[in-house]
């Protein structure tokens, strides 16, 4: 293993630490909005789905970018 693949291994192991408490929130809310706000939960889904499709775009740039520097 390389040392660049270890510290992307120990970069996603940072990112999985934070983003991780913050999707079972998410999830809570989703399955609670479900049962007793139907509107919250629609509101929901639409932001998701627009965070999700601004992810998918803009994270191939930023991978070009970091690989045009290396």
């Amino acid at each position: 293993m390389t040392e660049n693949m270890m510290k992307h291994l120990i970069l996603e192991d940072k990112i999985s630490r934070i983003v991780g408490p913050i999707v079972c929130i998410y999830l809570l809310w989703l399955a609670f909005a479900a049962m007793f706000n139907f509107e919250a939960l629609m509101i929901s889904l639409a932001v998701q789905f627009v965070v999700l499709l601004g992810y998918m775009v803009i994270e191939p740039l930023i991978s070009r970018k970091k690989n045009q520097l290396n």
